[in-house]
């Protein structure tokens, strides 16, 4: 039997999920490849975390309803040899897509230390963010693994 070289994954947007995506992801690559480094699915599930939590908390919570799911896409592209998780939220995007990648940016509380998407860009091989206002935001987080 051929290995699934893509698994979906879709939660609620509560911050107690994010656990859920990490170890879904986790065990995905551990299963099509157990020579993964301990450290580089830690470096996925770091990405994973920030991605996740960002929607739940800037996505969702300030929207009048409060709630929302996020979608989670893992694929493995065999031409980069890695991993390109995806995850798409339908929350209220983001307005200033360059300033929110900025170190030390946020729109949140005096809570939100703003570095989300710093720790992904560190933690990642390659990463991208889209968004459209009023209709979501997908993160695209790219992790090279070993075969």
């Amino acid at each position: 039997m051929a290995p699934i070289t893509s698994a979906l994954v879709e939660v609620g947007a509560i911050r107690d999920f994010a656990d859920i995506l990490t170890g879904a992801a986790k065990s995905w690559v551990r299963a099509l490849f157990p020579n993964s480094t301990d450290a580089m699915l830690e470096d996925l599930s770091v990405c994973i975390k920030e991605a996740f939590n960002n929607a739940a908390d800037h996505a969702y919570k300030t929207m009048p309803s409060g709630v929302g799911v996020v979608k989670m896409l893992l694929q493995y592209v065999p031409e980069r040899k890695s991993v390109e998780v995806t995850l798409r939220d339908t929350g209220k995007g983001i307005y200033n897509i360059e300033q929110a990648l900025e170190a030390g940016f946020t729109t949140g509380s005096a809570k939100h230390s703003g570095m989300g998407f710093s720790i992904i860009k560190h933690f990642s091989d390659d990463f991208e963010v889209i968004s459209k206002l009023n209709r979501g935001t997908v993160v695209k987080i790219v992790k090279v693994v070993q075969e």
